[in-house]
């Protein structure tokens, strides 16, 4: 079983990622996780890291290019895979792709809807990557997210990027309500009162839609 954990720079997707393992283990299932992009795994994810950091980056300026590199670090890394596993967790897939490239479509006033066809077809037919089980959307609001990135890393280009995260997140929703790439369940991060769920609430709320037939 493949599960991708999405949403927005500082949505909650490691910590979430940690917890299901952690209820999985428990379950006497055999775990690996990933994390994309993959920043120290050359050479496509230490270019990504690069192109991000960079102050200017002729990567970067082109939205279709960084695309193929996010695309190409997840097939390095599937088509590298020794690991015997029944659940594979991934702190992004596919989706991540489709949904920035095309918040910065939108950005830039252009039309999203045909990259977001081609990621498809690049990532699942071109390079057959396997379409997840089930994708997770933790729907992190960017005010939420941002307050929560403010103890990590310095910020990246994607994240200094006024509007992308909003953009990234309306995207997401869009894919989830297409069924985009397969079955997808969208969470909540805030509770009925307004306040922050916790990871573990979120997680039994997965394991509880993954029970069901």
């Amino acid at each position: 079983m493949i599960i991708a954990v999405e949403g927005i720079d500082g949505a909650g997707k490691q910590t979430l990622v940690e917890a299901l393992t952690r209820h999985f283990e428990a379950a006497d299932e055999i775990v690996t996780t990933v994390a994309f992009p993959r920043y120290g795994a050359a050479p496509y994810g230490t270019a990504i890291g690069e192109a991000l950091k960079a102050d200017a980056s002729v990567l970067r300026s082109s939205i279709e290019a960084m695309s193929v590199m996010y695309a190409v670090d997840r097939w390095h890394w599937w088509n590298t895979l020794d690991e015997v596993y029944t659940v594979c967790l991934a702190d992004r897939w596919s989706a991540s792709n489709a949904a920035y490239g095309s918040a910065r479509m939108q950005l830039g006033k252009h039309e999203p809807n045909k990259f977001i066809d081609w990621i498809a077809d690049f990532e699942f037919n071109t390079l057959q990557l396997p379409r997840p089980d089930l994708t997770l959307l933790l729907a992190t609001r960017e005010q939420v997210a941002a307050s929560a990135r403010q103890s990590r890393a310095p910020e990246d280009a994607y994240e200094a990027t006024t509007g992308l995260q909003d953009s990234a997140l309306d995207t997401y929703e869009r894919l989830a309500d297409r069924s985009w790439g397969g079955r997808w369940l969208v969470l909540d991060a805030m509770n009925a009162q307004g306040e922050r769920r916790t990871t573990d609430d979120i997680a039994v709320e997965v394991l509880d839609a993954i029970s069901q037939p």
